[in-house]
């Protein structure tokens, strides 16, 4: 990931710099302090918390499932049905994207007999609600992920103690998974290190393009492209 935001940035590979790198994604959270300095980089510290993307994914899904419940009791049954869980859980993983943004989200499943069995509707009620839906509100979200929230910043206090290293003389601040797209934990880090994060690669997409960057490398491929050619002296100190 880190060679992937260096490369985007045309970093100049002479300078040193000092790196910090948050990751949380669908499966971990990690952080890193990665130092470079005289051609060659060192990664200091890592350090994980056991929580990850998605646990904030579940707590929405267990809040709205209880709230939808609540506001259509006659749904029970159709609400425990494993198909309609699977498209309530993404529509709460879409909600997660959405409050990064919003101030609030509505979560909703379609509720009709052509996309589910029969056996969870009352044929005599005209009435049928379409579309089943609760509104999650950002404070609800942040209330509901408080201790996930207070917690996500472990990993960081930890490289930062054990590498001795001052938070605000961190240089660049790379983000990596696409849980690291909330607001809340983005204002964390910038609290913390005093710096706004790379913006030049795309958060779920870095890893991916890091992996194809030291693939191109290992094959002995011809590096194209300013920034590859600006960092071919780096990139080959690479170990």
């Amino acid at each position: 990931a880190s060679i992937a935001y260096l490369y985007s940035m045309q970093a100049d590979p002479s300078e040193n710099r000092t790196i910090l790198v948050y990751s949380l994604s669908y499966s971990h959270l990690e952080a890193s302090i990665i130092q470079i300095y005289d051609m060659t980089y060192d990664i200091l510290y890592v350090d994980d918390e056991k929580i990850n993307g998605r646990q904030f994914d579940q707590n929405i899904f267990n809040y709205a499932k209880e709230k939808m419940l609540e506001k259509y009791p006659n749904k029970k049954v159709y609400l425990e049905n494993y198909k309609t869980q699977s498209k309530l859980l993404i529509s709460c993983q879409e909600a997660k994207l959405i409050l990064t943004e919003s101030d609030s989200v509505n979560i909703s499943i379609k509720s009709d007999k052509e996309e589910s069995d029969t056996e969870y509707y009352d044929d005599d009620d005209e009435n049928e609600p379409t579309v089943l839906f609760i509104t999650l509100t950002y404070n609800d979200f942040i209330n509901l992920n408080k201790e996930l929230f207070e917690k996500s910043m472990n990993p960081v206090k930890t490289v930062l103690d054990r590498a001795e290293i001052n938070p605000k003389s961190i240089d660049n601040l790379f983000l990596v998974g696409g849980s690291t797209y909330m607001k809340l934990i983005r204002e964390k880090l910038i609290n913390i290190t005093e710096k706004e994060p790379c913006p030049s690669v795309d958060p779920c997409e870095v890893a991916a393009l890091g992996a194809c960057i030291v693939a191109a490398y290992l094959a002995r491929n011809e590096l194209s492209g300013v920034a590859f050619q600006n960092n071919q002296e780096f990139f080959s100190k690479l170990k």
